[in-house]
């Protein structure tokens, strides 16, 4: 994959591990927490494998980005 690919696809993944993060936090607060627990342990599960698969690929072989990425993320606190 060459880089402005890779990086494109680091940032859609980011974007979407941070919705998925907004829904977790949607669900704790509206569920109970016997009714969360199993979300949350799901979304986890989900977040770890798209960072395994997706991420960690990218940055193994763009190690740049990460630091690009990291950066934008702590200054900005978000990605554009």
């Amino acid at each position: 994959m060459n880089e402005e690919l890779a990086e494109y696809v680091a940032i859609c993944t980011f974007k979407s591990l941070s919705e998925l993060g907004r829904v977790l936090s949607i669900l704790k607060e509206q569920l109970s927490e016997e009714e969360y627990e199993p979300y949350r342990q799901s979304l986890a599960r989900i977040c770890a494998l798209i960072s395994e698969e997706i991420l960690i690929k990218i940055f193994s072989t763009h190690p740049e980005l990460e630091l690009k990425i990291s950066y934008l993320i702590d200054k900005y606190g978000k990605l554009p």
